[in-house]
């Protein structure tokens, strides 16, 4: 089950990120329409925020779930290679 939600999480996030590419792609033409582009991917921001979190816990829990200082560097790890394949996803499809 845990496989499951990880790989769940890291397709949303993808899915996630091309989204908001493809909003912020969209020049807005005034002031309203630039602040109705951003109300419109907020939601997104916060479902990346989401997998975020997820996608550490998920490979915590993957790995046995400890509380000792192993289980703080498997999260850590786990969130920042997170956070680096985000961005370099991000910036490869943002440059396309």
């Amino acid at each position: 089950m845990n496989v499951v939600l990880l790989v769940s999480a890291v397709i949303t996030m993808i899915v996630v990120l091309n989204n908001i590419i493809s909003i912020e792609k969209k020049k807005p033409s005034s002031m309203g329409k630039e602040i109705k582009q951003t109300l419109h991917m907020m939601p997104w921001g916060l479902l990346l925020l989401g997998c975020l979190i997820l996608i550490p816990f998920e490979v915590w829990v993957l790995t046995g779930s400890s509380n000792d200082w192993d289980g703080v560097y498997i999260v850590a790890a786990t969130f920042i290679m997170t956070l680096i394949l985000c961005y370099a996803y991000y910036y490869k499809r943002k440059q396309l």
